[in-house]
């Protein structure tokens, strides 16, 4: 009995990132290339649509960073209610266990 060794199969060769070349994608008269692993508008779009896209994407971003604002301060706000609603907790019940060894 001759034991053949195992059939060995050419993998696909895949090209990295870096050296495949830009994906394209136009959205609502915008055209987009994906490089450098990011989302640009292409150059040599007619109407202005890269910086249409910009000032958006800028807009975006600032009005992201206002919300995480808010909401830190709206974290730290109820942090301060829950500790104050706490503090009222134990003097209640203070009050109640005095209360009641004077009775």
């Amino acid at each position: 009995f001759i034991r053949k060794p195992p059939i060995k199969h050419n993998p696909q060769h895949y090209e990295p990132e870096d050296a495949a070349e830009p994906v394209k994608l136009a959205l609502g008269g915008v055209e987009l290339v994906y490089e450098d692993r990011e989302w640009r508008a292409a150059a040599g779009v007619a109407g202005g649509g890269g910086s249409q896209a910009a000032a958006a994407a800028a807009e975006l971003s600032q009005m992201n960073e206002r919300l995480e604002a808010e909401n830190q301060l709206l974290k730290l706000k109820l942090a301060v209610a829950l500790e104050m609603l706490a503090a009222a907790k134990l003097d209640v019940l203070t009050l109640q266990q005095e209360s009641k060894s004077y009775s």
